[in-house]
């Protein structure tokens, strides 16, 4: 099994999309913040085009920031709940 929090470098941004869920579903899940950073942008853009008014929007954005904080095995979920 990985590292829990493994340094995310160059070598590890350059994994394919694939590489890193394999890893993630593997339970390197602070691996998860690499696919976050990588789409977040279009996520938000999906969730918008999905929801039809603001305060939806900000819920789900909320809903994603507590995905990646729990999915992505950080600390500041603990510190937040």
């Amino acid at each position: 099994m990985g590292a829990a929090n493994p340094v995310i470098n160059s070598e590890v941004q350059a994994w394919s999309d694939e590489e890193v869920v394999g890893r993630v579903l593997a339970g390197e899940t602070a691996l998860f913040e690499i696919l976050m950073r990588r789409h977040n942008q279009r996520i938000y853009r999906i969730v918008r085009g999905m929801l039809d008014n603001e305060a939806k929007r900000k819920t789900s954005c909320r809903m994603r920031t507590f995905a990646r904080t729990n999915i992505g095995g950080s600390s500041r979920a603990a510190r937040h709940s």
